[in-house]
């Protein structure tokens, strides 16, 4: 009822907008629902927008943690962030329209993480641009681009982001190949990191066991099981353990650990290492990003209706990564199934 009346009186302001033609001069592309991982997936269809539109600049409205992924990327012109705070984020995006109104889009891209809401469609028609594409919408007379999808049917490279290109009319095929630009400073941090734990010229294994909630996970004392087994059955890689909150003082002298805060300095790593064997988190888009082989550790925390694809549709691109899913949660992974995983695609 609340959506069929917000649509209404849209579609009746709407006939007195006046209507703005020509050359798409400024795009402003509304992500305020995107995590990490999100974040550099859409890296590619950022820069197919551009290929698009090579004239235009292009806005990012985005979180707060995730402007580090975008901050040096060539094809964005400004980035407006928000808190992360649920309700602080609330308030943010009722008074966006005060400042992104002014700006004149031309285009406005809404994905994907849109949908029916009413809340949605106010804030995109006050928005104001001459054009704007929105997920699932149907109905609204100012959406010029209604993308319809159908979540899990595919990787959201091809079911949102292909799609929505094509219907911007772009021409495929398209490139999937997501991009991050890593300052020198990161990439030098880790380079010393290498010298300083003697991991020249040695196969290292990159470890993350943190994930965005307990389920996914892994306790300190399976972390320890792993890395025992790991060790046991591949003598020939040097782990490297990856910690953001945890503390793992208790591995002094086991396995080096990198302590990072920086998104930039954990994509510098990656690219360093010649293994990842993560749970599920943006760690799997970061080592996408560089085409590394990977294992990554599924739990059962999604709705019954996005099995079995879910790993398909969120999970790497890359054609060979193992996915060891189906548990509850990543500690009941049992030590075989992650070994028998490693076996399938670990560099000899």
């Amino acid at each position: 009822m609340l959506n069929t009346i917000v649509r209404s009186v849209l579609n009746f302001l709407y006939r007195f907008r006046k209507k703005r033609n020509g050359e798409t001069k400024k795009i402003l592309f509304l992500f305020p629902s995107s995590a990490v991982g999100d974040t550099i997936v859409e890296t590619f269809f950022i820069r197919e927008v551009k290929k698009l539109f090579p004239q235009a600049a292009l806005d990012i409205f985005i979180l707060k943690p995730s402007v580090a992924l975008l901050q040096d990327n060539p094809h964005v012109n400004r980035i407006f962030t928000m808190p992360v705070n649920k309700y602080k984020k609330l308030l943010y995006l009722a008074i966006s329209p005060l400042f992104l109104r002014p700006q004149h889009y031309d285009l406005l891209l809404d994905l994907p993480h849109s949908g029916y809401a009413p809340f949605r469609q106010i804030l995109l028609y006050l928005i104001g641009a001459s054009k704007t594409m929105s997920c699932n919408v149907q109905g609204y007379h100012f959406i010029t681009y209604p993308l319809d999808w159908e979540e899990c049917s595919q990787h959201i490279t091809q079911a949102v982001y292909v799609k929505a290109l094509q219907l911007l009319g772009a021409k495929g095929p398209f490139s999937i190949q997501y991009e991050l630009y890593l300052p020198t400073s990161c990439q030098q941090k880790i380079n010393d990191f290498w010298q300083r734990y003697g991991l020249e010229g040695k196969k290292v294994l990159l470890f993350n066991t943190e994930g965005s909630s307990r389920v996914k996970t892994l306790s300190n004392q399976r972390v320890a099981e792993i890395i025992k087994k790991i060790r046991a059955r591949f003598p020939s890689y040097q782990i490297l353990l990856l910690a953001y909150k945890k503390d793992f003082s208790e591995l002094t002298g086991e396995v080096p650990v990198l302590y990072s805060s920086s998104l930039l300095v954990t994509a510098a790593a990656i690219q360093r290492a010649d293994y990842v064997l993560t749970v599920d988190t943006g760690i799997t888009h970061m080592a996408d990003v560089y085409h590394k082989k990977m294992c990554v550790l599924f739990s059962q925390t999604v709705q019954d209706k996005f099995r079995p694809c879910v790993c398909d549709f969120w999970g790497s691109v890359t054609d060979t990564t193992v996915l060891v899913k189906d548990k509850k949660q990543v500690d009941s992974i049992s030590d075989e199934d992650i070994l028998s995983a490693l076996e399938k695609n670990l560099p000899v």
